[in-house]
């Protein structure tokens, strides 16, 4: 895997920069670290945005999937919005204060 790639995979699973580094040290100079780290923070950036899409594409695969299922039992139904709820109440918090879920 290439390094955008193990960031977009690492964003699929919610990691920490932190994690995303150690991940990527074994395989990257100390001054890729570097880059990557502050690339990571910034906004627009390759990895920033593999990071994004890979959280993006990990939410509409829960959702997909519990929708799917929300029309079998009322259980999944349930699971569905609670977890319509929980992104909403995640997006509203990053809006206001900066505040993410890691």
């Amino acid at each position: 895997m290439t390094p955008l790639e193990i960031i977009t995979r690492c964003g699929e699973l919610r990691y920490s920069l932190t994690q995303i580094i150690a991940l990527l040290r074994p395989r990257l100079s100390n001054d890729e670290i570097l880059r990557v780290t502050l690339a990571m923070r910034t906004p627009g950036s390759d990895e920033y945005n593999a990071y994004e899409t890979g959280m993006t594409t990990a939410d509409f695969k829960l959702q997909s999937e519990l929708l799917e299922r929300a029309g079998m039992d009322k259980d999944s139904y349930e699971a569905f919005t609670a977890e319509q709820r929980r992104q909403t109440i995640n997006a509203a918090l990053q809006d206001k204060f900066g505040i993410s879920e890691s």
